[in-house]
Order: C-alpha cells, then sequence, then structure tokens
C-alpha cells in the first residue's frame, strides 16, 4: 500500500468530495449495500476491513490519519442512524 492517508472510520465516506480518491486508503469495520427510506442507495464498502481500534498496520504507515467516527451512541434498534453510521454500543 502506498498511500500516504488513513481513514479508519470511512463509513460511507460522506467526509469527502472525492470518494475515491486515490491517496486514502478506505478502512471501516462492516461493509453496507442498502436502500434508504427516502430511495437513496447507501454503501459502505471499505478498502480494507477492520477495527480502528485493532489495526493491521505497523506504525508510521501513514503520513496522516484521519478518524471521523459516528459518535452517536442513541442508534438503536432500528434507527436509521445505527443503519447509516453504526452505533458505539455493544451489538451494532
Amino acid at each position: 500500500m502506498n498511500k500516504p492517508i488513513l481513514d479508519v472510520a470511512c463509513g460511507s465516506r460522506m467526509f469527502y468530495f472525492d470518494k475515491h480518491n486515490p491517496n486514502v486508503l478506505f478502512c471501516d469495520n462492516r461493509t453496507i449495500e442498502t436502500t434508504l427510506c427516502d430511495g437513496r442507495k447507501f454503501e459502505v464498502k471499505p478498502d480494507v476491513l477492520a477495527d480502528f481500534t485493532n489495526l493491521p498496520f505497523d506504525n508510521n504507515t501513514f503520513g496522516m490519519v484521519v478518524y471521523d467516527p459516528p459518535h452517536l451512541t442513541r442508534n438503536t434498534g432500528q434507527s436509521k442512524y445505527k443503519t447509516m453510521y453504526g452505533t458505539l454500543r455493544g451489538g451494532g
């Protein structure tokens, strides 16, 4: 991997204007492909499937690490936000 940037909780890559930026390695702990209630397609397709608490990379592999996690803790049950962003609660 010769990418200088690691995004460890990329989700659907909403952080980026260029969702396929060749400089970024996209990482998340899940993959999702679904349709939201308003008909929009929603996808989480990371380059690397890994949890940010146990990353499979050596120290100093990346020049920059982006950490913009889904910081909502009330995403439970059938919440659309749980589907979109995951949850920081167990079982999410």
